[in-house]
C-alpha cells in the first residue's frame, strides 16, 4: 500500500467530498467541509474522506467513503481510526446491513431496538421503516445503527 496520509478537510477539498458522496448514493446532508478528514496519496490525490458530524452531545461517524480506485487498500482502516481517534464515546453510525461486519471489526455493536437510540437516530429509525428502509428491503438489507462504546 502506498503511503496515505491523513489531514483535515480544506474548502478546496469540497467539491471532490461532495461528489463522492453522491457517486456512492450516501446521505448528502450535512457536508460541511470543516468536519471532514481526507485521505491522500504520496502525490496528493485525494483517496477518500469521513466526517464526525454533532447532533446536539451526540456524535456520528459518517460518510466514510474510499474512490473506487483506491477500495481494498487499507484507506478506509486509516480513515476509519483517524475518525474514531476524534470522536468521543458513544460514538453512532449508521450503515447498510451489509456493513455490520466491516463495522464490528472496529468494535461497533449493533442497536436493534429503538429505545436504546439517541433522540436523533430513534427518529431516523422510524423515517428509515416507512421509506428508505423499504428500498433496501428490496435489495435484501436495512438500515442498521450501531455504536462503539469503548
Amino acid at each position: 500500500m502506498d503511503t496515505v496520509k491523513i489531514r483535515p478537510a480544506t474548502a478546496a477539498d469540497q467539491t471532490f467530498i461532495r461528489k463522492l458522496i453522491l457517486q456512492n448514493n450516501l446521505n448528502p446532508m450535512g457536508l460541511n467541509w470543516q468536519r471532514f478528514i481526507v485521505a491522500t496519496g504520496d502525490d496528493e490525490e485525494f483517496l477518500g474522506c469521513g466526517q464526525i458530524k454533532q447532533h446536539g452531545d451526540t456524535e456520528e461517524l459518517a460518510s466514510l467513503v474510499v474512490v473506487k480506485n483506491g477500495q481494498g487498500r487499507g484507506i478506509s482502516r486509516v480513515l476509519m481510526d483517524a475518525l474514531m481517534q476524534r470522536g468521543k464515546r458513544p460514538l453512532w453510525l449508521m450503515c447498510e446491513s451489509n456493513l455490520i461486519p466491516y463495522y464490528k471489526r472496529f468494535g461497533f455493536e449493533e442497536v436493534k431496538q429503538p429505545e436504546r437510540l439517541p433522540y436523533y437516530f430513534r427518529a431516523i429509525f422510524w423515517l428509515s421503516q416507512l421509506t428508505v428502509g423499504m428500498m433496501l428491503l428490496v435489495r435484501g438489507h436495512y438500515v442498521a445503527f450501531m455504536v462503539l462504546t469503548e
